[in-house]
Parts: structure tokens; C-alpha cells; sequence
């Protein structure tokens, strides 16, 4: 109320039209009222902003498609305005949800999913875990040091395979294939040349080849070096059969020095560290390729790895939500990899993470629609609409060109007419308030997180 009442005041006084903002100032007061039975485990700011967020964008498409339908312009530019504004009415989902995502880390105060690992504790039985470590023209010295951390893992019943894809170089490949040996025979090297499918060809490779009393599979990146509780602390998740994988965050080493890996490491951890376990709350989580665990029955149930998409770990749970199974994500660390160390590496990595979901989106369009419409399967609503957001999130930076170039379009026929529009006042302070609210909110996710890593404040769980 008061929130509301201070936006009315300071409405009227800068730009006036006292009834107007009334009007919607009372809507959007109606509007906070009823969302306490929508977000109930939200606090009261957390549903202001996202109440505020959405009325704000439908408010605004409305307000924007009759400003360019009376504003004096000439039927070109209005066209060409037109034309991006049916562009921005097709950003909108995706970018509220995208938004809800963000913002849900900072503004719920209950969570109801598990999000944090199990304690060590004795079981009766243990189930063995067949963890695979693709690889690829990697240094050698790395490797190893990823398997010696996995002989350090406090867990009885275990094996390692190293998958060994298209190194054309022995000295790279042939150390690492001496160490397996040296490390007993729960350690298995595979060398294989040709090999198709890049690193769903790998994995896939080392599901035929697992043993057959494995009932988990793992798998980790070969730069990645796991804590010795890895396996024990997450092995209990499973004894509930409607698990089908469990995931742990990607995490980082080695990035203190370097200002550019600073900041890839500050960008990284917001989506493993907060989004994802946003997702996890509506059990729409996904496996992100490595430090995770998944059944094995579940995973050749739903087909193995896919080898033409791009980002194979994050398609593998949507057929896994398919079939009615589980996921769990948890928020704490278990291993820890290398930044990619040149900027030319980190496009490559962002190409792959961009293309790979909406390829996605294409494939499984008709599961994602609703059931009336799309292929049967067990996912569920908010399952859809969060992997649709995942690809169509992406798709938005490529709109977001387009908007840009038909912005170019309408500033150059607006001078080639002699075109001036006036900008209403309230449009303005929209802007002024709008813009600072956002930095605001991404200080808030961004900044606090780095504080928590620099060690000022707790971070997020």
C-alpha cells in the first residue's frame, strides 16, 4: 500500500493526470493483493516487483500500440514501426519468464524442493556408480589429476571410464591410458579414432561399455577435479525411484588472477548458483553435462545421448521429464573445472549454449506445446513453459538485432520525411525509472554474489 501510494503521489506531481495514474495505480494495488495466493512463498516485495514487472509490460504493449497508431508520422514510418512492434510482442514471454527466473532467487523466502546435498551417512548397500570422463586432445597432466581425484572418492562400489575421442596425438592420450593402469582396474581407458557425435558420441560409447551391474552413471568433465564426498552425499537422492538424475552446480578454480576469468566466473555463477535453482523448484532443472548423476535404467529408457544436438546434456532431461521421472538440483559444490582461458574459446562455449536449446525447442516443439495441441508425455506445465523459455530466451538476442536494424529503418525515415514526434512526459520517467530499476535488481543478483565469493556477506544457497 504504501509502495503504491508513493507511486501515485509522485506520479501526479511530475506529470500530472491525477485519474489516469489513480486508475492504474489502483489496478496494479488489486493486482499485488491477489498475487498472495499466486506466489504465497514469495515475500511482499518479491510480489510487488513481479506483479509490477508484468503489468508493466502489458500496460506498456497496449500504451505502444496505440501511441504508433496516432502519433503524425507518414504511412512508411508507421510501418516500419508496426513492424517492430510485432517483433517485441513476440520477446515478451519468453523475457518475463526469463526475468521471473532471475528475480525469484532474491525474492521467495520458502523453498519446498530439496536444493541442498544429503549427509554422509552409512547405507546397507551401495550402488554402484559408472562415472565417464569423455576427453579430447587435453593435456595429459590435467587429466590425471581429474582421476586422481576420483580415486580419492570415500565410496565403495565404483568405476571410471576414460573416453579417449578422435587425439591424434599420442603423447597426449597415452600418459593418461598409463595412469588408468597404475590406478587399478576400476579405472578403464578407451582410445577411439574415428569417432562420431563429439561428446554425446563419447558418453554414449562408454554407456554400452558400462558394467552391468552399474546402476548410476556420472558424468564429468576431464578438467574437472571432484570433492572426496561427491558420491556419497548425493547417492541417497536415488533411493526415492522417481529420481531420475541429480545435478550439482558448475564451478570454477583457478580464475582469481585473471580479471577477464573474474568476470566470466561472476557471469557463470548466477545461472548454475541461482537459475538453476529456481528451475529446481518446479522440477524443470536440467543436466548441464557435467559433476552430476543420473540412473542408468532412466537414461537408456529415454535413449541414450543425443549426438545431433549441441548441448546433449540439457536435451537429455527433457526426454527424461518426459517419461515422468525426477530431477534434482542442488546448489553446492562438488567439483570444480577450468575457465575457458582466451575469448575466442568462451565464443565457441556460448555458440554451443545458444544454438544447442533452440535446437532443442525445434525438436521437441510438439512435446512443449499443451496437451491439446502437442505429442503426449508427462511433463508438466511449468516443465514447458521454463525449457520453452530456454531456447526462445536465446532466440530473443537474435530479435533484439532485428529490433535495432528496424529502429535504424524508422530513424532514417523519420528524417527523410522530417518527421519530429513528441515524447510524452510519462514515457520519459518510465525510462529514467525503468533503466534504474534494473540496474538495481542486477547489482542485487550479480553484485551480492560476488560479494559472498569475496567473502563479505553469505552468499545464496
Amino acid at each position: 500500500m504504501l509502495v503504491y501510494g508513493c507511486a501515485g503521489l509522485g506520479t501526479n506531481l511530475l506529470i500530472g493526470q491525477g485519474y489516469e495514474a489513480a486508475t492504474a495505480l489502483g489496478l496494479g494495488l488489486a493486482a499485488a493483493f491477489g498475487s498472495q495466493r499466486l506466489l504465497p512463498d514469495f515475500t511482499p516485495e518479491g510480489r510487488l516487483l513481479m506483479v509490477t514487472n508484468g503489468q508493466l509490460a502489458l500496460f506498456g504493449l497496449l500504451w505502444a500500440g496505440w501511441f504508433i497508431a496516432t502519433i503524425p508520422v507518414s504511412e512508411l514510418t508507421r510501418a516500419l514501426m508496426f513492424a517492430g512492434y510485432a517483433i517485441l510482442i513476440l520477446t515478451v514471454p519468453a523475457a518475463l519468464v526469463g526475468n521471473f527466473e532471475q528475480w525469484e532467487a532474491l525474492c521467495r523466502r520458502t523453498w519446498r524442493r530439496p536444493r541442498t546435498p544429503l549427509p554422509a551417512r552409512p547405507r546397507d548397500t551401495y550402488p554402484k556408480v559408472s562415472l565417464h570422463v569423455p576427453a579430447y586432445a587435453e593435456p595429459p597432466e590435467m587429466v590425471i589429476a581429474t582421476l586422481d581425484a576420483l580415486a580419492r572418492l570415500r565410496y565403495p562400489n565404483f568405476e571410471v571410464l576414460v573416453i579417449d575421442n578422435n587425439t591424434k596425438d599420442p603423447a597426449l592420450w597415452t600418459p593418461v591410458e598409463e595412469h588408468c593402469l597404475r590406478l587399478g582396474k576400476a579405472f578403464r581407458f578407451f582410445h577411439v579414432d574415428p569417432l562420431s557425435g563429439a561428446k554425446a558420441g563419447a558418453v554414449n560409447f562408454a554407456l554400452r561399455r558400462t558394467a552391468p551391474d552399474a546402476e548410476l552413471v556420472g558424468v564429468l568433465d576431464s578438467d574437472y577435479q571432484t570433492e572426496p564426498d561427491f558420491l556419497e552425499r548425493l547417492i541417497g537422492f536415488f533411493d526415492d525411484p522417481r529420481v531420475g538424475f541429480v545435478q550439482t552446480p558448475h564451478d570454477y578454480r583457478e580464475w582469481q588472477d585473471s580479471l577477464y576469468q573474474r568476470m566470466c566466473y561472476c557471469e557463470y555463477a548466477h545461472g548454475v548458483k541461482n537459475t538453476l535453482a529456481v528451475l529446481n523448484e518446479r522440477d524443470a532443472a536440467y543436466t548441464i553435462g557435467t559433476m552430476c548423476l543420473i540412473r542408468r535404467r532412466v537414461l537408456e529408457e529415454a535413449g541414450g545421448w543425443a549426438e545431433w544436438c549441441l548441448t546433449e546434456d540439457s536435451e537429455l532431461a527433457i526426454r527424461i521429464h518426459a517419461l515422468g521421472y525426477s530431477g534434482v538440483y542442488l546448489t553446492t559444490t562438488f567439483g570444480r573445472g577450468l575457465i575457458p582461458e582466451t575469448f575466442l574459446d568462451y565464443k565457441k562455449q556460448r555458440f554451443r549454449w545458444t544454438y544447442g536449446p533452440i535446437s532443442q525447442v525445434r525438436r521437441h516443439f510438439w512435446l512443449l506445446l499443451p496437451r491439446a495441441f502437442g505429442h503426449p508425455s508427462l511433463l508438466t506445465t511449468a516443465q514447458k513453459v521454463h525449457e520453452l523459455s530456454h531456447g526462445l530466451g536465446h532466440l530473443n538476442v537474435f530479435l533484439s538485432l532485428l529490433l535495432a536494424s528496424l529502429g535504424a529503418l524508422v530513424l532514417a525515415s523519420m528524417l527523410l520525411h522530417q518527421e519530429v514526434v513528441a515524447v510524452p512526459p510519462a514515457l520519459l520517467w518510465t525510462v529514467v525509472v525503468f533503466l534504474t530499476t534494473g540496474f538495481a535488481l542486477r547489482w542485487l543478483i550479480f553484485g551480492s554474489f560476488w560479494a559472498a565469493r569475496s567473502g563479505i556477506i553469505g552468499g545464496p544457497s
